[in-house]
């Protein structure tokens, strides 16, 4: 049986204003964080619109199209080398992750930033594949991936808040 859970307005006020309070995320531009399963082209475009960036994870089969070829970026993944040019080692918290970086249209999204990312001791093995999003191309590659890791404790915060 799957449990739901409503929140009114005034509950939702309540949870934004302690969230602010808990977790001042100070950065120069405003973000949007998403999930793999709710990165709709609507809501980013709506967004996008109002003046925030998306900063999200995407499925390994969503279709990328680099150099112009339209494939899936499981598949596009599989072709990256260590030593390739635009492949790097990054480090994120306390981990090391080797990177690919795709710039380019994205389902309408005129210049998106794509990181395709491998664990160090990973790297090439299609379930440690993580593939991330950023509406703003301006973005480092770092800046990107340190934004996504502060959405976590938000994940965990919300779940919380709504007991």
């Amino acid at each position: 049986m799957q449990s739901s859970c409503t929140i009114n307005q005034d509950q939702r006020s309540r949870l934004y204003r302690r969230s602010r309070k808990n977790f001042p995320l100070r950065r120069s531009f405003p973000t949007f964080f998403v999930t793999a399963g709710i990165l709709l082209q609507k809501v980013m475009d709506r967004f996008i619109r109002k003046g925030f960036y998306t900063v999200g994870a995407l499925k390994t089969n969503r279709i990328l199209y680099p150099c112009g070829i339209r494939q899936k970026a499981s598949a596009f993944a599989l072709h990256l080398r260590k030593t390739d040019p635009d492949v790097s080692l990054v480090t994120v918290g306390s981990r090391e992750f080797y990177v690919y970086r795709y710039e380019g249209e994205l389902n309408g999204i005129p210049n998106a930033a794509v990181i395709l990312s491998y664990p160090k001791d990973g790297f090439g093995n299609p379930k440690a594949l993580r593939v991330f999003l950023s509406t703003n191309a301006e973005l480092s590659t770092q800046e990107i991936l340190d934004t996504y890791t502060k959405r976590w404790p938000i994940e965990l915060f919300f779940p919380a808040e709504q007991k």
